[in-house]
């Protein structure tokens, strides 16, 4: 494997083409480091952003070992994901308002369809395989939408 000291790359709109940083069995935290270090640009250079503001800028990363909470369903780890870009009013749960819960239980019925979970959209993630909970991982990262997936 090369190193690689200037890359560039410009996608359209719904354009995917994968990339790997790094070789099998790298230290993820060395890969991250490298992409901390040089220029990342989202339409602006994003490199001093922190991970917040990336994420909200539409980077969003997944992790080679998910931490699902055992006890959620697919659907329930779907809809808590979107949490993180459409966060519920306190007042909104305090007051027990289901208009949000009912607008991102839609939206993880339709990522959980588009990701093939259909059928185990209500089994908790203890159940599920770990190819399906990978599944249920990616889903969550699906979910938001991202300009950029680092897998």
């Amino acid at each position: 494997m090369k190193r690689v000291d200037d890359f560039r790359l410009r996608l359209g709109n719904k354009e995917y083409v994968p990339i790997m940083i790094g070789g099998m069995g790298v230290d993820i935290s060395t890969s991250e480091l490298a992409l901390e270090a040089a220029p990342f640009e989202l339409d602006h250079d994003i490199t001093r952003r922190s991970a917040t503001q990336r994420a909200r800028l539409g980077l969003i990363r997944s992790f080679q070992d998910a931490r699902l909470f055992p006890s959620m369903t697919v659907l329930e780890v779907i809809m808590l994901a979107q949490e993180r870009l459409d966060p519920t009013p306190a007042r909104s749960a305090v007051l027990g308002s289901r208009r949000a819960d009912a607008r991102k239980h839609a939206r993880a019925r339709e990522v959980a369809s588009l990701m093939g979970l259909d059928s185990r959209r209500d089994l908790q993630v203890r159940a599920l395989s770990t190819g399906l909970r990978r599944i249920t991982e990616l889903a969550a990262t699906v979910v938001l939408e991202p300009v950029v997936l680092l897998l």
